[in-house]
Parts: C-alpha cells; sequence; structure tokens
C-alpha cells in the first residue's frame, strides 16, 4: 500500500488523522515477491513450496501499527535511525569484536518501514534463503497453504518486533 494514508480506525488510540505509511521496499535480488507463480514453482527449490506472490497479498491483512502525529512519527524515526547507526559501535564495545562491527557499520543500509514493509523484507530474505534449498516442485493447493504459513507467521512477528537485521547476500558483495 505505497503511497496510501489510511484514516484513524474507530476504537484505536492515538493522535488520530491520517497516517502517511513509509514506502515499502522491493524485494532484493530474489525475483520480488511479485513474480508470478510459475518461475519459483519450476525451480525445483523449496522456494517453489511457496506462493510468494500470495504472501504479499496476505501481508494487507495485517493491522497497521498506532495511529500518532506526523511529528511523533518522525522523531521515533530519527531516533530509530540514530540507535541504528551507533549500535556498532557498542557491539565493539561489549563484545570485543572491533573489526567484524566495523565492517557492519560501513555497510548498514537503515531502512524504517511499516508492519507490510516488514513482512515484505522478510519474505524476500525468506525466500532468498530457500533458493538455496533443493525441494521437489509441490501442487498450486500446497504452494497457497505455505503461502498462508509464511504470511500468517511473518504477520504475528511483524506486530511484535521494532526492529530487524537482514543478512546482506554475500555473493552480492563487491570482490
Amino acid at each position: 500500500m505505497t503511497g496510501s494514508t489510511p484514516t484513524r480506525r474507530p476504537g484505536r488510540r492515538g493522535a488520530g488523522g491520517p497516517v502517511p505509511q513509509a514506502p515499502v521496499p522491493s524485494a532484493p535480488e530474489t525475483g520480488g515477491l511479485g513474480t508470478g507463480a510459475g518461475s519459483a514453482a519450476a525451480s525445483g527449490t523449496a522456494a517453489g513450496l511457496i506462493d510468494w506472490p500470495a504472501v504479499d497479498r496476505l501481508s494487507a491483512l495485517v493491522p497497521p501499527g498506532p495511529v500518532v502525529s506526523r511529528s511523533s512519527r518522525a522523531g521515533v524515526v530519527a531516533v530509530l535511525r540514530r540507535s541504528a547507526q551507533e549500535s556498532p559501535a557498542w557491539i565493539a564495545e561489549i563484545t570485543g569484536l572491533r573489526r567484524a562491527a566495523g565492517l557492519v557499520a560501513a555497510g548498514t543500509d537503515v531502512r524504517v518501514v511499516d508492519r507490510r514493509g516488514l513482512i515484505r523484507a522478510s519474505a524476500a530474505g525468506l525466500r532468498a534463503l530457500m533458493e538455496a534449498v533443493p525441494a521437489p516442485p509441490v501442487g498450486p493447493g500446497l504452494r497457497r497453504a505455505g503461502a498462508v504459513e509464511v504470511a500468517g507467521a511473518l504477520g504475528l512477528i511483524s506486530t511484535r518486533l521494532l526492529g530487524q537485521v537482514l543478512p546482506t547476500d554475500p555473493a552480492a558483495a563487491p570482490p
């Protein structure tokens, strides 16, 4: 629902009024969630066990986050970005893993997204991982059932997480 401005729902706490959603990132180099059912199904990988476009459609059922004012939202986004940028230094200090923390700090791409954006990013990462696992093809009914399971799990998680770190694809790193 990129660009939509949901209005306050009755019974919800918050400042009221329309709340623009953060832009939802497109899926990384995994073919995207919007690719047709055929490519993953024919791939012979575990990613073919899931109807990924259905996962994306089902993610729209997740309730939006709390309704807050534009200034409150901007403040929270600023704190989240600053915290994400400062966290590698804290990790280095606490763990002694200074080199690893430096690599993380140099390659961190901070994105603040809404719940649906979190589901889309998580699903894209899961799909990328599943592409490496061989699996026999399955029919559309099982693929839809897999989509319901993945969307349900990611939907539940998206209402309980404040942040998430998605690993980068080592194969995509420059030499």
